[in-house]
């Protein structure tokens, strides 16, 4: 290697210099010319550390109430006064009564619908662990305690979709019992006569 003359390092003793081919080592200078030994130059200290005020930001968690959520929380309620009208129709006329299995198949396509959607809207709201589509199969109850599971919120609408399934089982009990009741009693009254 041809030895590099260095108008400071000449003047100074050897010892650790700046290398002049590579800003990144430092190469041993023994006092006359400069060695083959190089290693690499250390990171410049810094002073102490300037403290920059910063205004800090809290973030809001994402909200995971979503349109379809509420949708499928309220299920019962709007598939049981959607079929009941069917329902009723379905005792006056055959050809009505074909149209409550068609609805029901409706519904149950438009619940997953629902539920595609709440999980595109979980995602993009930054919830990484959504509820399975499957959990629908089990109904609105299922994919709400599922979704309850998988990010930690939203027992309300689980809460209401049961309240809402005891309140209309026991509408339905109470019309049986009355409609029973009245029958049972026009048959006693009809033997008596």
């Amino acid at each position: 290697m041809k030895p590099m003359l260095e108008p400071d390092a000449v003047a100074a003793g050897e010892g650790w210099r700046a290398d002049p081919a590579d800003a990144t080592r430092e190469r041993w200078w023994d006092g006359v010319a400069w060695t083959e030994f190089t290693r690499d130059a250390p990171r410049p200290v810094e002073g102490p550390a300037r403290r920059i005020p910063v205004r800090e930001t809290f973030h809001r968690p994402p909200d995971p109430d979503t349109r379809a959520v509420a949708w499928i929380a309220w299920s019962p309620g709007w598939v049981t006064f959607g079929l009941l009208p069917l329902a009723l129709l379905g005792l006056a006329s055959a050809l009505a009564s074909l149209l409550v299995p068609v609805t029901a198949g409706l519904v149950v396509v438009v619940l997953a619908a629902l539920a595609v959607r709440d999980r595109r809207q979980l995602y993009d709201r930054g919830f990484p662990r959504r509820p399975a589509l499957a959990w629908m199969l089990l109904g609105p109850v299922g994919y709400l305690a599922a979704r309850w599971r998988a990010i930690g919120e939203g027992r309300a609408h689980l809460v209401l979709c049961v309240v809402l399934l005891v309140l209309i089982g026991g509408g339905v009990f109470l019309y049986q019992a009355i409609t029973l009741g009245i029958g049972a009693l026009a048959e006693l009254q009809g033997t008596e006569v």
